[in-house]
């Protein structure tokens, strides 16, 4: 089809407003990297921001939304113009209820939901990298932190990036192990120093609360958040273009007359 969908990203409902400057980041780089493509942003906080900004497919729309019924009106006047859209959601994490309450959003041949971003190799190598700008060293030893379902299986994945490098985990929302314990009971038995990474997008309300526990236990450096990486762009434009494919090949079951392929 020649109309191509808009690319519609969706932050996580605890984003805070520079969860939303990151996102909005990866969104704008993502358009560019796909030769430019139409994107809204739906974030979980309320604004009266629009803004229009020339791309080379015209006018590339920016909507911050406040909710999911948000979401749903920004679907709604896509389609009411005619246009198709792929939602891209911008989590760490692949919480199935939430990826759920995201795919009611889908519309048959007019909007596809993509898997969120998650413990995907392109955003685990994204971490190495923040990881390594500390000057990480052989005998440290990493402290993963983080409030998402994937934690673990993004250390696992990047111990295999570090060459079975010491990775344990933080989970900020289990109450029997605090960050804070977690990095005092890793120095106890460590051979070099801890460094704590935290498994977030963007530098907002939950990497402050990272970076807080881990100068609280002692913790010898924190890395930055994973944030608008060229890795993370490169994701999002894969996500976008395996959800267009969907919508084209919906597109030809659905259109009257149209002959198998070949």
């Amino acid at each position: 089809m020649s109309e191509r969908p808009v690319l519609v990203t969706v932050t996580p409902s605890v984003a805070g407003r520079a969860d939303h400057i990151v996102a909005r980041a990866v969104a704008v780089q993502a358009a560019r990297r796909l030769g430019g493509v139409p994107r809204a942003a739906a974030t979980s906080r309320a604004t009266v921001e629009r803004e229009v900004a020339p791309s080379a497919e015209g006018d590339l729309v920016h909507l911050p939304v406040g909710d999911r019924r948000d979401l749903s009106r920004l679907l709604v006047r896509l389609d009411e113009a005619g246009l198709r859209a792929v939602v891209v959601p911008l989590a760490l994490g692949s919480g199935p209820a939430e990826v759920a309450r995201l795919g009611g959003h889908a519309v048959a041949g007019r909007v596809a939901v993509t898997p969120p971003l998650g413990a995907h190799p392109l955003v685990v190598d994204a971490l190495v990298r923040r990881v390594a700008a500390v000057g990480l060293r052989e005998r440290d030893t990493v402290v993963l932190a983080g409030a998402d379902d994937d934690l673990r299986a993004a250390a696992a994945l990047l111990r295999s990036r570090r060459g079975g490098a010491d990775v344990r985990t933080a989970g900020l929302l289990d109450a029997d192990a605090p960050l804070a314990d977690r990095v005092v009971e890793v120095r106890r038995a460590a051979a070099g120093r801890v460094v704590v990474a935290p498994w977030v997008l963007g530098p907002g309300e939950v990497f402050d609360r990272v970076r807080a526990g881990a100068e609280v236990a002692g913790a010898d450096a924190v890395a930055e958040p994973v944030g608008a990486h060229p890795m993370v762009v490169a994701l999002v434009a894969r996500r976008y273009l395996a959800g267009a494919r969907l919508l084209d090949a919906a597109a030809r079951r659905v259109r009257p007359g149209a002959l198998p392929a070949a």
